[in-house]
């Protein structure tokens, strides 16, 4: 009896999907990636040998050089600006009349007062408002669940560098005895400069807070007025904006006429944690001790402060002068 015929067919030969599925997985790695690192405002990315900062604006109608400011809030309920989130629009209405600040400058969001700017800021501000003829401005602005920026624009942002190159004006030490504390403004955009004030003085700052205290400060006037720059070791650490220290505003312009620059002790504090964070505090005399009542002499002398103690003799050798 012959063999049965095998009608068992060949099974068929199935196509290689190793390749589609591993062009797919490579598609979808990608498309991840760039959906993760997408870069934010302030990455910074490497193209070839040159380091390249991308910076997109927080508004398209941030101005360019805006100076970004916290709002000084009048409540703590998150409603001030309901749901907005990001990017928004502000309207900065100038106060002249306010009872508590003549320079108050309210910040107004969709028909809503929500804050103020921070009265340093607006003592700078105002003035420009003032002499522009603006008695309110469009700012572009960030909002988040507990706080609000406005930028303030372009033109309106003070220019507070020192008028006087390094070395125009000698150094001047008051007459008084230093009294009068007084903060000085804006150190937040002076880190670089401040950190070069402890390197120099072979310190470091540290995460519980270290402090410099005693060291010689000069006020020069800036360019703009009732607001003297203040610098130690050659770098300009902040400007003072106090308007109520107007006496010193006119003193530091009035010597600087003379070839001279205000010399006084300051502390500076600083703390690291993960970022530099400083204050920065002088001590100034009071303003009709910056200088003697009398005439100084031509001859060489020495200028007692008040206070100072000393025996003199010889007194009736010039009983007749």
């Amino acid at each position: 009896m012959g063999s049965r015929a095998d009608c068992r067919r060949a099974p068929l030969a199935r196509p290689n999907s190793r390749p589609f599925l591993f062009l797919v997985t490579i598609g979808v790695a990608f498309w991840f990636q760039r959906q993760v690192r997408k870069p934010s405002n302030d990455e910074s990315v490497t193209s070839g040998k040159a380091r390249i900062t991308l910076r997109s604006s927080i508004h398209p109608s941030e101005p360019v050089g805006g100076r970004g400011v916290n709002v000084v809030r009048t409540s703590y309920r998150e409603e001030d600006w309901g749901s907005a989130r990001g990017p928004g629009k502000v309207t900065l209405v100038r106060q002249k009349r306010n009872p508590h600040d003549t320079n108050a400058i309210k910040v107004v969001y969709s028909g809503k007062h929500i804050g103020y700017l921070p009265r340093e800021e607006a003592a700078l501000v105002a003035p420009l408002m003032d002499n522009a003829g603006m008695s309110e401005t469009t700012a572009a602005a960030h909002f988040d669940g507990s706080y609000a920026q406005v930028f303030i624009p372009d033109q309106l942002v003070p220019r507070l560098n020192p008028r006087h190159r390094r070395g125009e004006l000698s150094g001047f030490t008051p007459w008084g005895r230093p009294q009068v504390s007084i903060d000085v403004d804006f150190e937040r955009d002076h880190r670089s400069d401040l950190a070069a004030v402890f390197k120099a003085e072979g310190v470091t700052a540290t995460f519980e807070g270290t402090v410099l205290d005693k060291i010689l400060a000069t006020l020069v006037p800036s360019q703009q007025p009732n607001a003297p720059a203040v610098i130690i070791h050659g770098g300009w650490v902040g400007n003072i904006t106090d308007p109520g220290i107007q006496p010193f505003n006119t003193l530091v312009e009035s010597l600087a006429a003379e070839g001279k620059a205000l010399q006084v002790p300051a502390r500076i504090w600083a703390r690291y944690d993960g970022q530099l964070r400083f204050n920065v505090r002088l001590t100034l005399p009071a303003p009709d001790l910056i200088e003697p009542p009398g005439r100084i002499p031509s001859v060489p002398h020495i200028v007692l402060p008040p206070g100072s103690k000393i025996q003199v003799t010889g007194e009736e050798r010039y009983l007749n002068e």
